[in-house]
């Protein structure tokens, strides 16, 4: 007697079909859908404050501006940051205090002491070193004084 004629054929199984994806799958695809959603986002929100600021420099760089428009140019920027409602009816002393409220901690006391002596100085006549410190403030506050994203209101 032969063993092996005993033997039934080895029947394949049926090919195990990839539809529909177990749940873990599914939760993988939102993981790295919402990932790349929110790198997105944080892109876009960066490269706004980007064409902010290089738009407020490349207006510094073209032409020799007064106190008063250097001052107007800083509130063009925050405009385009914050609410209109915010900063629009900021003048004088209050400017000058937004200015320094929005900057770092860090850099809040010098650059305080360093404003200062302008609040008075915005609608007369400037010496060159003045206008020059006041430009250099202006710069400043465009690099760390915007936020990174829009203020909550």
């Amino acid at each position: 007697m032969d063993a092996l004629a005993d033997l039934n054929d080895i029947v394949p199984a049926e090919s195990a079909h990839w539809w529909p994806l177990p749940w873990g799958y599914w939760l993988l695809a939102f993981v790295v859908v919402a990932f790349v959603i929110g790198v997105t986002y944080l892109l876009y929100q960066r490269q706004q404050k980007q064409r902010i600021y290089l738009a407020a420099l490349k207006e510094l760089a073209n032409k020799p501006m007064t106190l008063t428009e250097l001052s107007s140019l800083a509130k063009r920027a925050a405009l385009q940051v914050w609410p209109q409602s915010e900063v629009a009816h900021l003048a004088g002393a209050d400017w000058h205090r937004f200015l320094i409220d929005s900057m770092p901690s860090h850099e809040r006391n010098d650059f305080a002491k360093r404003i200062a002596p302008f609040a008075e100085l915005i609608y007369q006549p400037a010496s060159e070193a003045q206008i020059t410190e006041y430009r250099a403030l202006v710069t400043l506050w465009l690099r760390l004084g915007l936020p990174k994203r829009r203020p909550h209101v």
